[in-house]
């Protein structure tokens, strides 16, 4: 389990800080700091990954050398010798339930915030030359190069909500400001034009394009779509459980939307309450497929054991998000078949128990 926590949180590191580190954003103490953050977070994943591995390779050492052989022999049947293993996995379950539904999204949200307040501190050191800067939504923006006197060769793409780009402008130079009471940056260019191409036929070459020219154009890009508001409003994967309960119940005391609108919203956050539980739970699923397929397969060699391990760890949470998609389609009841890749390795880990007792 500390094998994967370090795994897992490493690879956050590498997505979500180290830029902010290299930017000088962080020190290295406040960068350690908000990794610390993230491990109740990451605990709720490696939990299950950590079960599933240390039973293979217990079990999967002992099969391999004949133990379970000799304890069979001696009369202990294959439950007897899978109840303390049961007995921990519960007791797992029963951690993960507290994890996942209280401090791991509790440390998401303090990591979200914190990382956030990091950036507003200085927002002008996002703006880097010859990088296409595609984190504000609806444009793409790339600088060409960087002068003594400032930046030059301003490329811009306003891009609609299927993402085709129906205007594009170009500047010769440019300059950002940040506007502390707006929480925005201002971008002026200068000595630039525009093209404008059709909504409702962006990739039309035939017609032509509208390409007014400018000596100076403003454009205000709010920080509230790039780090989300200043206020900070937490996702739905970053509520607890109260919080989710409470959202339920706001959700359906709101008479401004419409029912079918309401009934989506209601899935959505029933849907993140069930998977909380059923990620908890999949230490249990993870335990009656491991046992038996431990015994049976019964390799001494670590990595082969391991790679076992991650294979089925795949193969669940690759189900989970496939069956995660489906939040779309409230009608088909995500918050219920959430739990199916629970059930079906329950089910094939008692088929094999069967098989392996000899019952």
């Amino acid at each position: 389990m500390a094998v994967f926590t370090l795994i897992l949180l490493l690879g956050r590191a590498v997505k979500e800080v180290v830029l902010l580190l290299a930017l000088g954003y962080l020190s290295w103490f406040e960068f350690f700091e908000l990794l610390a953050t993230l491990v109740p977070f990451v605990i709720s994943y490696a939990l299950p990954l950590g079960m599933l591995t240390g039973i293979l390779l217990v079990l999967g050492k002992l099969s391999a050398q004949n133990e379970i052989t000799a304890m069979r022999c001696a009369g202990i049947s294959i439950w007897r010798i899978s109840t303390p293993i049961f007995a921990l996995a519960i007791m797992g379950v029963s951690g993960s339930v507290m994890i996942n539904n209280y401090y791991a999204p509790n440390a998401k949200a303090a990591f979200d915030v914190r990382r956030l307040d990091s950036i507003r501190k200085d927002p002008m050191r996002l703006i880097v030359a010859n990088t296409f800067i595609r984190e504000f939504p609806g444009r793409v923006i790339f600088i060409g190069e960087e002068t003594e006197n400032g930046l030059a060769n301003f490329w811009i793409w306003q891009l609609d909500e299927n993402r085709n780009v129906h205007q594009m402008v170009r500047a010769r130079t440019g300059e950002f400001s940040y506007n502390e009471e707006e929480d925005a940056l201002i971008l002026d260019l200068f000595d630039g034009y525009a093209e404008n191409r059709d909504r409702d036929d962006p990739d039309g070459l035939d017609k032509p394009l509208i390409a007014p020219s400018f000596a100076k154009a403003r454009i205000r890009l709010p920080l509230d779509t790039f780090f989300g508001k200043a206020t900070y409003s937490r996702k739905i994967s970053s509520l607890n459980f109260n919080d989710l309960l409470d959202e339920r119940m706001k959700t359906l005391a709101r008479i401004d939307i419409e029912p079918q609108e309401k009934q989506s919203q209601v899935i959505r956050v029933q849907s993140q309450v069930q998977k909380n539980f059923a990620m908890a739970f999949s230490v249990l699923a993870f335990t009656f497929l491991a046992i038996p397929l431990g015994i049976k397969v019964g390799r001494g060699e670590n990595y082969a054991n391991l790679l076992v391990a991650l294979g089925l760890a795949f193969v669940w949470y690759f189900a989970f998000v496939i069956v995660g998609w489906l939040e779309k389609n409230p009608a088909l009841r995500p918050d219920i078949l959430i739990w199916l890749p629970n059930i079906g390795f329950q089910i094939l880990g008692l088929y094999l128990f069967f098989r392996v007792s000899g019952k």
